[in-house]
């Protein structure tokens, strides 16, 4: 039988599943500076998806789910960062009553200061393929597939960690469902404050004929909300708090040139005054780096 390519399932083989690490190959570290790793991002996010989770919508709304794409912007001016945040929303049950809506977010982050740490750092060698048996969700056989792996050496390197405080504003509007006995829109403005962790590595490693760069951005970050606009054309309104919080991820490989760099994700998860607990989930592409 021929082997079935599942383009997806390699993809995914290669960064997670089949991803062997192997330190007997000889290496030299020719450079080790997390400095190299830019200061300013753009990114701009074609798949931005915002749900509800694990609410009651006998208590609040249905926490309606709501697609679109945004663009997200973290730029240095002088001592300070200003961060902002666009999302237009045109799609999912959130366009059930504002077919197009959308959620905007400033903020201003100050430093609180920086620090270095030695850990290792993966690096690719060489690509590998291996076959596999696909089963559907109830473990039934479907055929087997040929997916591509990578083999990695652990390496030391130095990560620098910077720490930031800072604030902002958030507004988002979009429909209200009170369990489908009242639809309408919502208005929310919530005032934030927060930390956000800055965590880079950049390293070049001298493998055998060649080098290997391994470069890696992530940006952290929770923040507490006080909302003091939350207002909505649905009656009865429905459960509703002052306060929320957030928590989140996003980052990107600068400098590797490869299809996962238009794949940059990022993740939240929080509450919010109207909606309850909700998640987001959003995957793009870094547009500039500096």
């Amino acid at each position: 039988m021929r082997p079935i390519v599942f383009f997806s399932l390699a993809i995914i083989s290669a960064n997670i599943t089949f991803g062997q690490d192997d330190n007997s190959i000889e290496y030299r570290v020719v450079s080790d500076e997390p400095e190299r790793i830019p200061d300013n991002f753009l990114f701009l996010y074609y798949f931005d998806y915002q749900g509800g989770l694990l609410n009651n919508p006998d208590e609040r709304h249905n926490a309606v789910g709501s697609l679109g794409s945004s663009v997200d912007v973290w730029q240095h001016v002088g001592p300070i960062v200003i961060s902002g945040t666009f999302k237009l929303g045109y799609a999912g049950d959130a366009s059930e009553a504002k077919k197009i809506h959308f959620k905007t977010d400033v903020g201003v982050s100050l430093p609180i200061g920086s620090r270095t740490k030695k850990k290792t750092a993966k690096v690719n060698v060489s690509l590998f393929t291996k076959i596999v048996s696909v089963e559907d969700e109830d473990g039934n056989f479907l055929g087997v597939a040929e997916v591509v792996g990578v083999n990695q050496i652990l390496v030391p390197a130095t990560y620098k960690y910077s720490r930031y405080a800072r604030a902002g504003i958030d507004f988002q509007n979009g429909t209200y469902d009170r369990n489908l006995a009242s639809i309408g829109t919502y208005n929310s403005l919530g005032i934030y404050a927060g930390f956000v962790r800055e965590s880079r590595v950049n390293v070049v490693t001298q493998l055998l004929n060649r080098e290997a760069l391994s470069s890696q951005y992530i940006r952290m970050y929770v923040d507490g909300f006080f909302y003091p606009l939350l207002s909505t054309d649905v009656d009865p309104v429905g459960k509703k708090l002052p306060f929320g919080i957030r928590a989140g991820m996003q980052g990107s490989l600068p400098g590797m040139k490869n299809f996962i760099n238009w794949m940059v994700p990022k993740v939240e998860i929080g509450f919010h005054g109207f909606h309850g607990t909700y998640f987001m989930v959003g995957f793009g592409v870094n547009l500039y780096d500096l």
